[in-house]
């Protein structure tokens, strides 16, 4: 079983880290968000699926 360390230490040393992650994270997930609904309509023309289909409905 590990425990936290003392005093928030070694936070300092994770900053940078979580930073450079959830900026990561929002341009992979914003792009995503925009970038299917883009693609959707080619998609679903090369697929022969329905744009519902598509988006899990």
């Amino acid at each position: 079983m590990t425990t936290a360390p003392p005093d928030g230490a070694g936070a300092a040393e994770r900053g940078p880290f979580v930073l450079r992650h959830a900026f990561a994270q929002l341009l992979f997930w914003s792009g995503f968000y925009y970038l299917f609904p883009a693609l959707m309509p080619r998609i679903a023309q090369s697929t022969d699926w329905s744009a519902m289909e598509l988006a899990g409905g």
